[in-house]
């Protein structure tokens, strides 16, 4: 449950240098995403260009190929990403914003619905609408670059704990950005279900100076300016029929190597509440 911001932070990362939603136009080209597991150097993903654009991400579970996304443009601008598996995400814009991300089944049915709200310019709450949930799971079971960036993990957590069926049930939840200046504050998720009512902040106490690649990002899930330094999650969540409520915080904190301008290396430190560390290690090859 508590990895969602560094995924969220290592996969985005990729996405520097637009100047209007949906275009990716970067100053120097991913080939490889890795993290280091233990002692072993693991791909996550390998990316293929036609020229400027971004054609095709190849992802892997281990060192098995997984999901394979494909790009599709209208003028430039990302419209579709047809996964391997036959199921794919439509993104639909309003004045060169972000208005609706949809994933859709192999059949065409919807599965996740995401509606875009903005406050001058920036991302100010994300709605999401889960249709079968399970089935969705079912389908990325094998995990893939855009629904890794578009579906909370923390969301998927709690609800494969409290065991979801795969019938037609709706799940709503939010995620709300409030900013200071041109970087993020605070980021707040929250969601209510007849089991549980679930809400987890994201405190945004540091940044560096330098500019975030993940600033103006391709999808644009986190837009802050600097690079955040150190971030406090704080964990609630009400368990409805056992009448219990728990809370969890943990700090995260981070270090940047880079290429130039571009980093080539991050590291994170996760502190839970019972002084746990976790390390997380992710690194970026370029053609």
């Amino acid at each position: 449950m508590k990895k969602l911001l560094f995924i969220c932070m290592a996969l985005c990362i990729v996405f520097m240098g637009c100047e209007k939603e949906g275009v990716y136009n970067p100053g120097k080209k991913i080939k490889r995403v890795s993290e280091q597991v233990s002692s072993v150097k693991l791909t996550l993903s390998e990316w293929t260009w036609e020229k400027n654009l971004l054609t095709k991400i190849q992802n892997y579970s281990g060192t098995i190929p997984s999901i394979e996304e494909r790009f599709v443009y209208e003028k430039n601008r990302i419209s579709k990403v047809n996964n391997s598996n036959g199921s794919y995400w439509i993104i639909t814009y309003q004045n060169n914003l972000y208005d609706k991300i949809e994933f859709f089944a192999p059949n065409g049915q919807t599965l996740t619905s995401i509606r875009v709200t903005y406050e001058n310019k920036k991302v100010s709450k994300l709605d999401y609408t889960e249709y079968e949930y399970g089935k969705s799971m079912e389908i990325l079971s094998n995990g893939s670059f855009i629904s890794t960036l578009l579906s909370p993990q923390t969301i998927r957590g709690l609800q494969m704990l409290h065991n979801k069926s795969k019938d037609t049930k709706i799940t709503n939840y939010s995620i709300t950005y409030t900013y200071n200046g041109d970087n993020i504050k605070e980021e707040v998720l929250t969601a209510n279900d007849e089991e549980y009512i679930l809400k987890v902040t994201y405190k945004y106490e540091k940044y560096d100076t330098n500019l975030n690649p993940m600033y103006h990002s391709f999808l644009t899930i986190t837009d802050s300016k600097n690079n955040p330094l150190e971030v406090i999650v704080d964990f609630m969540v009400s368990l409805i029929d056992l009448d219990e409520t728990i809370y969890d915080r943990s700090t995260i904190t981070y270090d940047y190597y880079y290429d130039g301008k571009f980093p080539k290396e991050i590291v994170s430190l996760e502190k839970d509440s019972d002084g746990v560390i976790y390390k997380n290690q992710t690194f970026y090859d370029y053609q």
